[in-house]
């Protein structure tokens, strides 16, 4: 791996500092000869806490992180999000700093040693949302957006299915209230401010919830959309990978692989000069490429060979 190194812009790792640094892959070991090298260390929790050092996954992370708790406000019980929420938060944000030192090593010829550690980085996620009147010394109230964990800010059913519609500013307001043909509660002390309805946030979101049961969701859709009220379907798994918007910019893409036939695959989403960057070529096996790799930090085939042979490296053919 040391040698490897030499050729890398970057270190990025994902297990405990320890290991790290029995594997003599830590920031002071491997930037010692290495100024240049970025050194990025995502671990489960920093420096300096009781948490230190113990093991995470993303629904620890989810649970210890806020992200579960926060269901207990609004359902009663805590749940996870159903997808690996804090690791998709934690790598991107990764990425943006390895960017960044990146630019920095540009301006100052130097490296640097990063660390993000999933439980501050997602306590920090939540709390900027949700913070709130607890950020005042003394506290205003209690910690939480009132609107955000109200029970009744849920999905809408419609006669076919669920929908959401959001509704903020007044002009929006007006124009979802005529499109339900409620538009005497247009004036309603109620829900005639931004103040207003976050004062009365129970029966705004209640009669939001309930006013849509009588017509089909496209119905709505149409509707909300001529008076400019945000508005859209609830997409299953199913619906989401056929919605017409992601098939006209081709989000999904079949692509040829040469060990497992057509596979569908996801194209980059940030668009540089009006189209996204090359999608690359598909992901290979794990260990197809250690010859190559290790050819280029100088290796000779008998050398690598041997390497398989004891299992420090992994080949594909092998």
């Amino acid at each position: 791996m040391l040698r490897i190194l030499d050729g890398c812009d970057a270190l990025v790792s994902n297990i405990r500092p320890e290991a790290l640094a029995r594997l003599g892959l830590d920031a002071t070991t491997t930037r010692a000869t290495r100024p240049r090298l970025i050194h990025c260390a995502i671990t489960g929790f920093g420096p300096g806490g009781p948490y230190r050092g113990r093991p995470a996954y993303d629904t620890v992370i989810q649970s210890v992180g806020g992200v579960a708790g926060l269901f207990i406000r609004r359902d009663g019980v805590p749940r996870y999000v159903p997808l690996v929420m804090c690791d998709h938060v934690t790598g991107e944000i990764t990425a943006g700093a390895i960017m960044a030192a990146l630019f920095r090593r540009e301006r100052i010829g130097q490296g640097a040693a990063i660390e993000v550690p999933m439980q501050e980085t997602i306590a920090a996620f939540v709390l900027k949302e949700h913070l709130g009147p607890a950020s005042f010394s003394p506290p205003l109230g209690p910690p939480g957006d009132a609107r955000i964990l109200e029970p009744n800010n849920q999905l809408i059913e419609t006669a076919d299915g669920w929908m959401t519609v959001t509704a903020n500013t007044d002009a929006q307001v007006c124009g979802f209230l005529t499109a339900i043909g409620r538009a005497e509660l247009i004036e309603d002390p109620r829900f005639c401010s931004v103040t207003a309805r976050f004062r009365n946030v129970t029966e705004w979101m209640a009669l939001r919830r309930a006013a849509l049961a009588d017509r089909p969701t496209a119905h709505w859709v149409a509707a909300f959309a001529e008076a400019d009220v945000p508005a859209a379907p609830c997409h299953t798994l199913e619906a989401l990978i056929e919605d017409p918007h992601l098939r006209a910019v081709g989000l999904l893409h079949d692509e040829p692989h040469n060990q497992e036939g057509a596979i569908r695959t996801i194209r980059p989403t940030i668009l540089e000069d009006g189209a996204p960057g090359d999608l690359g070529a598909p992901a290979r096996p794990i260990g197809c490429d250690t010859h190559a790799v290790l050819g280029e930090a100088g290796y000779s085939a008998r050398e690598i060979d041997a390497l398989i042979a004891t299992g420090a490296a992994r080949s594909f053919a092998a």
